[in-house]
């Protein structure tokens, strides 16, 4: 697994459509298991996902991969 917290907005906002959700799920069957260890990643995700609809939407400049 692949722990976002120490990834940055952009970063994530970068990855694909795919790779944002393989990244939620893994992190959502960890964090029942520990939801206050994980609790800080989720929501780091859900950031980037927001993110990065709102730069599909043109609301800010696009990301290059």
């Amino acid at each position: 697994m692949v722990a976002v917290r120490y990834r940055s907005l952009a970063q994530l906002a970068l990855l694909s459509p795919a790779e944002l959700t393989q990244l939620d799920a893994e992190l959502r069957l960890t964090a029942a298991a520990e939801p206050d260890a994980h609790a800080a990643d989720l929501a780091q995700l859900a950031r980037a996902i927001a993110y990065r609809s709102r730069c599909e939407a043109g609301l800010v400049p696009s990301l290059a991969r």
